[in-house]
């Protein structure tokens, strides 16, 4: 049985094909390309306006990967076209796992209406969507963000603090071969973990061989409860460049409803590069 945006806990955080193909133009809609500029430039969304997930990475930060500062952020949408009052609909050709990213950082900066399209660019084509290679000449927008939104966001001292709080519970959003020590994660020297953190993968949230959605609500509450996931307790997510936590993120708040959860923007990245910071090795099978 197909699975309809209103089974969510929020359905209007998603967009399906058909409801975007169904629209007869893009006005108060901001169609946002998170992809490599080479995929954009490939084909696209008609209209799309692109941003690459490089575009919205601060250069000055210690840190690689890390979220650019709302002024930024702002005069990039400005730049390319973006409209105050708009609806944002976000997608990649990655289960959403890059669009999340923006979702986040738009989320946090105060960003109201902001879609994902479920599927992405493989469900658009499903539904007969057509991708074009024309680049659109826009004027700059007035987009400006109102006050900050929501806090989906701990730092490394937050997360530290956590370890030891019973109230937390730290999601490790990696594969479970980053989770078990048996791989590095790209770009880091030491395998590991964050201590006490509990292993789900972000891609076990959609069906990754199949049409590329999320799943049911019922399947992600069953995922999540699965590995002592509960919304009773505060939630932070983190990977290995604060990526595909971002996703882990957006599918427990809009999806299921949770209401503390927070995305750990540094992650493994700087977690493993600091001195002294805790890390947590697969433990002897023998000794467990």
């Amino acid at each position: 049985e197909e699975i309809q945006v209103v089974d969510y806990h929020n359905p209007s955080a998603l967009i399906e094909a058909s409801e975007l193909l169904s629209l007869t133009d893009l006005k108060g809609y901001s169609v946002i390309d998170f992809r490599k500029d080479e995929e954009f430039l490939e084909g696209h969304i008609p209209g799309a306006i692109h941003i690459s997930p490089d575009e919205v990475k601060d250069p000055e930060a210690d840190v690689a990967g890390m979220k650019l500062d709302k002024a930024s952020v702002e005069k990039i949408l400005q730049s390319k076209g973006v409209q105050q009052g708009t609806i944002f609909v976000i997608y990649d050709g990655r289960m959403e796992v890059d669009a999340a990213r923006l979702w986040w950082i738009l989320k946090i900066y105060g960003a109201k209406n902001i879609r994902m399209l479920t599927g992405g660019l493989y469900a658009y084509e499903g539904a007969g969507g057509k991708l074009v290679k024309d680049i659109v000449d826009r004027i700059p927008g007035d987009f400006t963000f109102p006050k900050d939104g929501p806090d989906l966001e701990r730092d490394m001292e937050q997360v530290l603090a956590a370890i030891d709080d019973i109230s937390y519970t730290i999601v490790d959003a990696r594969s479970d071969a980053e989770f078990k020590c048996e791989i590095l994660s790209r770009a880091c020297t030491k395998k590991g973990r964050i201590p006490g953190s509990v292993s789900l993968d972000w891609s076990y949230s959609v069906n990754y061989h199949g049409d590329q959605k999320f799943k049911s609500p019922q399947e992600l509450q069953e995922l999540f409860n699965s590995k002592g996931i509960y919304d009773d307790k505060n939630i932070i997510t983190y990977c290995r460049s604060g990526v595909r936590s971002a996703h882990t993120t957006f599918v427990l708040t809009e999806l299921l409803g949770y209401q503390n959860v927070f995305n750990y923007d540094g992650s493994w990245l700087e977690w493993h590069a600091m001195e002294g910071a805790p890390i947590e090795l697969e433990k002897d099978p023998i000794s467990n």
